[in-house]
């Protein structure tokens, strides 16, 4: 079947189409978060994309709920995934005096039917950080999650360790 051509005027109303749609187009995933941040007071801070010689901390993100990646059935069960591990990353980085305290804050915003699985699971997650990510002492301050169909994408913002900073200068 041959394809219909179309006239000027049609053209032209398809290329408005087109741009109007890249306009309304979502910031990349990276700039989203730094907005974020930015919003929160946050954004102050000096920030860099891939600072060179540094692990990717969506690759360590990753490869940290692996065992868990095939859990969540919506984007939204992801997003809380991501979450509730963020969460556990973080605290496993507090002293150990002070991490019942901060998740004791964060339970308090959960019903009170989910909070005896939640601490489960962040408890799992912390002995995982400390056992198989140790080396890793990066604070994990924001992700952004992109669903692309068949796999989702992570971008996450950190922040660099004093020693991280002086080794990328």
């Amino acid at each position: 079947m041959a394809k219909k051509k179309l006239s000027r005027d049609q053209k032209r109303v398809q290329k408005k189409k087109k741009q109007a749609r890249r306009a309304q187009a979502p910031l990349d995933p990276g700039q989203q978060i730094l907005n974020r941040l930015e919003k929160a007071g946050l954004g102050t801070h000096k920030l860099m994309r891939n600072p060179p010689d540094q692990v990717k901390m969506s690759e360590v993100l990753r490869e940290f709920v692996a065992p868990y990646w095939h859990i969540p059935d919506t984007e939204e069960a992801m997003r809380k995934l991501l979450t509730t591990a963020l969460v556990a990353w973080n605290t496993a980085l507090m002293p150990q005096a002070e991490q019942a305290d901060a998740l004791g804050q964060i339970a308090t915003a959960l019903p009170a039917e989910a909070r005896e699985d939640f601490y489960a699971i962040v408890q799992e997650m912390i002995e995982r950080k400390n056992e198989h990510f140790a080396e890793y002492d990066r604070l994990i301050l924001d992700y952004e999650l992109v669903d692309r169909g068949n796999d989702y994408h992570i971008t996450v913002v950190s922040r660099m360790t004093p020693e991280d900073e002086e080794g990328t200068e």
